[in-house]
């Protein structure tokens, strides 16, 4: 047998193995999963295509039980074929942890459809859908590449023929091309991760987003790494310029999760 061969039957028995444990109910060991991360990464000195698999979430530190291991492929290089959203930035899972956090389940788990804007490899989409199977998520992006990988992602972690499964889809969306009457009807919460550095996006993303929240239970949740800010600053101008509430701002800090309202 080959070591492609190897790999690939490494791979198959081990997610089998995880399935089997997870059914009768027993924690499947970290070492599986390190062990079939390692099976399915690329060797990209000998004809691979720059990318890796990662799991999600590490809160091994928190008390995060409710919350589900996701298997993501993304590129080792943060900016790689013109776009950044083939890999995971802070930012989206700090998202994903705010979502699980103790205080927050209550209240995203009555959401019945979930719109993720500029998911690059759809780290929070996932990560909700994966934990909501009743609630439908639908993961957005532009770039071609992105939603290919989107794609992959979301056959990862779901199993379609699984009735339990979440409905989730990925579909093209370009905030600064699209019909108004094409964009869903029936969002209740719309989440974003570093989406805040381009400003020259800031009002097409805040005009977007106006039209999303038409709903009067429909939040926004928008999460972003402050480099610099001014530019947040600009950024939130154009989202009150829109007439959209700033209901509150918080300062979510992974190592320690602390979810402090200050606003």
């Amino acid at each position: 047998m080959s070591k492609f061969g190897r790999r690939v039957w490494l791979r198959a028995l081990l997610k089998r193995l995880i399935d089997k444990m997870n059914a009768f109910g027993m924690e499947p060991s970290d070492v599986l999963y390190e062990t079939l991360c390692a099976s399915m990464a690329y060797d990209t000195e000998n004809g691979g295509d720059g990318c890796f698999f990662r799991i999600f979430p590490d809160f091994s530190a928190l008390n995060f039980s409710q919350a589900p291991y996701i298997l993501l492929k993304e590129s080792v290089q943060h900016i790689s074929q013109g776009t950044t959203g083939l890999s995971c930035w802070q930012a989206s899972s700090v998202l994903a942890n705010f979502l699980f956090h103790p205080s927050h389940c209550g209240t995203f788990s009555a959401v019945s459809h979930v719109l993720e804007l500029g998911a690059g490899c759809g780290l929070a989409g996932i990560s909700f859908a994966a934990s909501n199977a009743m609630a439908k998520v639908t993961l957005t992006d532009a770039h071609p590449s992105v939603l290919c990988q989107l794609r992959g992602n979301v056959a990862l972690n779901f199993d379609c023929a699984k009735s339990k499964t979440a409905a989730v889809s990925v579909e093209y969306l370009d905030w600064t091309d699209y019909e108004r009457n094409s964009l869903p009807q029936d969002v209740d919460l719309i989440i974003a991760s570093d989406v805040v550095f381009d400003q020259s996006l800031f009002r097409p993303f805040a005009a977007l987003l106006r039209h999303l929240l038409h709903g009067e239970s429909a939040v926004g949740l928008i999460c972003c790494a402050i480099r610099d800010k001014s530019t947040v600053e600009l950024f939130l101008g154009e989202i009150e310029k829109h007439g959209i509430l700033l209901r509150a701002q918080f300062d979510c800090r992974m190592r320690n999760c602390i979810i402090d309202q200050t606003a």
